[in-house]
């Protein structure tokens, strides 16, 4: 029996999730941009748009995923932010040999999917500029009956 167009979106609408950090500061720790909590998660995009341009002190900059238990793994290589313009948006591609991306609005990919454990999603900064801020916001699903994504 096949499900009824409406039920289907529903369904749709239901499953995906997307969470948002409010503008963050960069810095030159690992900054925890979301936790993963009570469950995996399949992560399908991350998208940062600067907010506030980012001065020119050198900095390579790149996502990863500090889980609470194992070691951190990168999701992408490190491209360098400086000088880059309010507006420009950042992503992954979910290649994790490719760089983090720069681009602006229409030009961002979203991934094939990736299984992210209980932990953080941080942006891992080389420098700390005199200036600049990234908003940020995950596009995700539950792969864990009860896992959650949240604003760190």
């Amino acid at each position: 029996m096949a499900l009824p167009t409406t039920l289907k979106r529903r369904l749709l609408e239901n499953l995906w999730r997307i969470s948002t950090k409010a503008t963050a500061t960069i810095t030159s720790s690992d900054d925890p941009l979301f936790s993963v909590a009570d469950g995996r998660i399949i992560l399908y995009a991350i998208i940062g748009e600067v907010t506030t341009s980012i001065s020119a002190t050198a900095n390579l900059s790149l996502i990863k995923v500090n889980p609470t238990t194992g070691d951190d793994y990168d999701l992408c290589t490190t491209s360098n932010l400086t000088g880059r313009a309010a507006g420009v948006m950042l992503s992954i591609t979910g290649d994790t040999g490719d760089g983090l991306q720069l681009g602006f609005a229409g030009e961002m990919m979203a991934t094939a999917g990736i299984v992210c454990p209980i932990g953080d999603i941080e942006l891992e900064c080389s420098a700390s500029p005199a200036a600049g801020s990234i908003k940020w916001d995950c596009l995700w699903i539950p792969f864990d009956t009860g896992a959650s994504v949240s604003a760190a």
